[in-house]
């Protein structure tokens, strides 16, 4: 049986019919109008920074024409890709939802024996009398300066978040990455209106350049491209 190091995938196919077609991943993107960004991705076999299926398959259809290769192949990959990665992610939870058991029950058992050993503790070492216990010192009064005391009822302001708005001017899709790690993907369509908020940033990819009005705290932001290529930036 074949090892994983030496098994073909997606981006390793399409990566050697460029090269064999001599060319670039820029040529790729003038061709194809899809961004070297999403074209990297590709090659790389990195799912996380990828569009979802539906997308991805018409991506890859786009580029196997380019390098003259067949499409269905190449797709039947990546879907068995796709679930080869869902089972390994579906057995990675149930592995930690054992382990996640384990560690309650090892710590409900450590807790009654605990429970258990105190018990008997107590009822083998006397405690003292009344009369053996040492007095308890004086304590000396002190004054608290008024003042100088913080008042609990007021508390720090807040950052004030990042307002991100969006007006769909024909139907396309967007994907968005709050903060570097909470990511979203909305499919708009016409005057669908769309307000996310963060406190850093945003990484947005659009569908077209031309689908999308998008503004942060009321300010425009520009989208430079023509319609159906697909834009990337980060904002502010």
């Amino acid at each position: 049986m074949e090892s994983d190091t030496h098994r073909d995938t997606v981006g390793s196919c399409l990566r050697a019919a460029r090269l064999g077609k001599g060319l670039s991943i820029e040529d790729i993107s003038r061709i194809t109008r899809i961004t070297t960004d999403i074209l990297a991705a590709m090659e790389a076999d990195d799912v996380p920074r990828l569009l979802p299926k539906t997308y991805m398959k018409s991506f890859i259809r786009m580029y196997t024409k380019v390098v003259e290769m067949d499409p269905r192949g190449v797709i039947r990959l990546y879907l068995a890709d796709l679930d080869r990665r869902e089972k390994e992610y579906q057995a990675w939870r149930k592995q930690q939802e054992a382990l996640s058991t384990l560690r309650n029950v090892l710590i409900t058992v450590g807790l009654i024996t605990s429970f258990f050993l105190l018990i008997r503790y107590t009822d083998i070492v006397p405690q003292p009398g009344l009369s053996e216990l040492e007095p308890f010192p004086a304590l000396r009064p002190f004054i608290l300066d008024q003042d100088a005391m913080p008042d609990p009822s007021i508390s720090p302001p807040p950052g004030k978040p990042l307002v991100l708005a969006a007006v769909a001017v024909e139907a396309t899709w967007l994907k968005v990455m709050v903060d570097g790690k909470t990511v979203r993907f909305y499919e708009m369509k016409p005057e669908e209106r769309l307000v996310l908020e963060g406190m850093r940033n945003f990484n947005l990819m659009v569908g077209s350049a031309t689908g999308l009005r998008v503004s942060l705290d009321g300010n425009p932001v520009e989208l430079s491209g023509s319609t159906g290529q697909i834009v990337s930036l980060r904002i502010p």
